[in-house]
């Protein structure tokens, strides 16, 4: 039944925007297209299970457990620190073991698959990429040497645009440490190993600090219902309770990241302009497709590593700096047809047509999301007032099975005959998947420009609850106001373009000539 409910999400019935027009076209003016990278960051920020997921009808209680130890402090970027992890930084003091850079890799004039062989990276220019590093003992079929990533999380190595970010993080972290360092008026080579250390904690800190900023007062502000952020936000509330049974069990609920925050998936575009003078060595291409963002990562495709200058992302194309950015999707039940939509990327076990969207549905259901009927009972009920698909379950039944019978009607030749029959029809209406519904309310709520209410309550019980748990480490730091203030001169970047400003006034994301 799933797989035939993807079908309907493929065929885009036209939801109309806030004024009740058509939508001409499937962008979100709300959500330049970056924010979708930033969220996937954030989710590998909030959860890290150790085990692949398991089958359907397979034990979860294992498996499918949240092992990330600290929540929205970065730890994606920093993993146990140089100590136990040392791979990610760079050794930069005296003794040699002092690691307290992030590493970064420098890039190549072209990348191996055209002809032009192994193209040794440019040395000479900045280093833009996350660095990776060549395995002389694994090799692709004995063409060249597996190129694997130096980064705490490889999930930040899943796709171009993550990567990209993931090196900007890796910047940042370095560009604070030599402030942090030059406030204390002391370079490293001169710093003792106690303070050495204290210095790449307090550069850590002001990097979480800021980044957590972000999260709350750009990231979840453009993402959630505005009632619902203003909620959470509001400092004279008490958090309320969270969804999970049993945090210290389960960690981050599975509504969260088996259904609900899936929803970024259908902000991905087919193609993206990723900078003025891209060249995929295409004739006629201007844009990278979702397979060419997919496929440059050490990951998926070693022979395409490692990443070529005409490939680094200029991040003006995706956040609202000095252009009109390129947006995300809309958040709506609408899949389109691409790579994502494609088994051959994201397979299931059931092997059936849907890509990634009919896994993200069979994950919810192997993981036992809790039903929305269920989920609206438990929240706040000014919440649930708010919303006629929360509080009238007719209504929700009646609004789910007039769009999914418009879907099926427009739906022609073997789509038509692989469409949802009359009684599943009925049951997706009465009982729909956590998933499907997050992104049904989303675009009856808001025309695809943010969540609706039960998505922006189930985001932000997740969100700011692993702020409050960690708040005592960052906020509740006496010392850490001060020094954020210093270091950014009292102008602390509050949302993604002010971050990205800052870095480059510090000398970061330089341009790479590819021709020079």
């Amino acid at each position: 039944m799933l797989s035939r409910l993807t079908v309907h999400l493929r065929n885009g019935y036209n939801w109309p925007d806030l004024a009740g027009r058509p939508c001409a076209r499937d962008e979100n003016a709300n959500l330049p297209a970056g924010y979708t990278y930033l969220a996937q960051f954030v989710a590998h920020d909030l959860v890290h299970s150790v085990a692949p997921l398991p089958g359907l009808g397979e034990p979860t209680d294992d498996l499918a457990r949240d092992f990330r130890a600290m929540r929205m402090v970065l730890e994606t970027i920093y993993g146990g620190g140089p100590t136990a992890r040392p791979g990610p930084y760079a050794i930069d003091g005296f003794p040699p073991e002092r690691r307290r850079r992030l590493r970064l890799g420098h890039v190549p004039r072209a990348e191996p698959g055209f002809g032009t062989g192994v193209s040794a990276p440019m040395l000479d220019k900045p280093a833009r990429d996350i660095p990776r590093a060549q395995c002389p003992y694994l090799n692709d079929r004995g063409r060249q040497s597996a190129t694997d990533a130096l980064i705490a999380d490889p999930r930040n190595d899943d796709n171009l645009i993550v990567g990209q970010l993931t090196a900007m993080f890796h910047e940042l972290h370095n560009i604070v440490l030599d402030e942090v360092d030059r406030l204390a008026e002391a370079p490293h080579q001169g710093l003792d190993d106690f303070s050495a250390f204290r210095s790449f904690l307090a550069a850590r800190k002001v990097v979480a600090y800021v980044y957590r900023g972000i999260v709350v007062n750009d990231l979840l502000k453009r993402m959630l219902h505005p009632a619902v952020h203003g909620f959470y936000t509001d400092p004279a509330r008490s958090f309320p309770k969270d969804f999970a049974d049993d945090p210290s069990a389960s960690g981050v609920p599975c509504e969260f990241s088996h259904a609900v925050f899936r929803f970024g998936h259908v902000m991905t575009r087919f193609n993206y302009p990723i900078n003025d003078h891209f060249d995929s060595r295409l004739p006629g291409k201007l844009d990278a497709s979702m397979k060419d963002i997919l496929d440059r990562t050490s990951a998926r495709s070693l022979t395409l590593m490692p990443l070529a200058c005409n490939w680094l992302v200029d991040w003006s194309r995706f956040f609202e700096l000095d252009r009109i950015p390129t947006y995300s999707r809309a958040i709506r039940p609408f899949t389109g047809r691409g790579h994502l939509t494609n088994n051959t990327y994201f397979p299931n076990e059931l092997e059936l047509d849907g890509g990634i969207f009919l896994l993200d549905m069979l994950r919810g259901v192997s993981a036992g999301v809790r039903t929305v009927s269920s989920l609206a009972a438990r929240i706040d009920p000014a919440f649930r007032a708010a919303s006629p698909l929360l509080s009238d379950s007719a209504y929700r039944a009646h609004a789910i099975g007039k769009w999914l019978t418009q879907q099926r009607s427009a739906l022609h030749g073997s789509e038509r005959q692989h469409a949802l029959a009359d009684d599943e029809l009925a049951l997706v209406s009465r009982d729909p998947p956590l998933f499907f519904y997050t992104l049904f309310e989303a675009a009856d709520e808001a025309a695809g420009r943010r969540l609706g209410i039960l998505g922006s309550v189930i985001v932000a019980e997740v969100v700011f609850g692993a702020l409050h748990t960690t708040r005592a480490v960052i906020e509740g730091d006496r010392t850490l106001e001060d020094l954020v203030d210093r270091v950014f001169e009292r102008n602390a970047p509050r949302d993604m373009p002010q971050l990205i400003r800052f870095i480059q006034r510090k000398g970061g994301l330089a341009a790479v000539d590819c021709g020079a």
